[in-house]
């Protein structure tokens, strides 16, 4: 029988995240290119319509953290954390300011998924983080998804 360890539930929430997320980003891409109402299928189309419609840039973003699966070293913590740091800022700079509740709610629970990964020596275990590096990998992953936030914004804006 297999033992579930919490490294298990962490990857395939990440995994769940970005199943789901090519799902919505194919389906948006099919609707913004009937939306356009493109005769010809050829590679100028599919380019225009994704330059429209932009969604593709949620699957690329979860791209992080399923790398940083695969990796299992510091590398791969950082990247799995500093896409939590992502989703955070994300919440609280553009999606959520107007429903405080919602915000609040999300935070809490990011802020809770964040605990649970650091204080899980199973989970730092398997990355090889030692208690003494936590804080200044953790740092670094802050520095990489707020970096990684800025970026989307700019993206969105310009």
């Amino acid at each position: 029988m297999i033992k579930i360890k919490s490294t298990h539930i962490l990857h395939s929430i990440f995994l769940t995240l970005f199943v789901f997320s090519m799902f919505r980003s194919i389906q948006n891409f099919i609707d913004c290119y009937r939306t356009i109402n493109i005769k010809e299928y050829d590679l100028n189309a599919v380019i225009s319509s994704l330059t429209l419609c932009q969604d593709y840039r949620v699957s690329l973003f979860i791209l992080i953290p399923i790398i940083g699966i695969f990796i299992k070293n510091k590398l791969g913590w950082i990247f799995i954390a500093s896409y939590i740091y992502f989703i955070q800022i994300n919440c609280v700079s553009q999606n959520y300011m107007d429903n405080i509740l919602l915000l609040c709610f999300s935070t809490i629970i990011l802020l809770a998924i964040l605990l649970f990964i650091n204080t899980k020596t199973s989970i730092l275990t398997y990355y090889k983080v030692t208690p003494k590096n936590n804080i200044v990998i953790n740092t670094i992953a802050l520095i990489l998804g707020t970096t990684l936030s800025y970026l989307l914004i700019i993206l969105k804006h310009y």
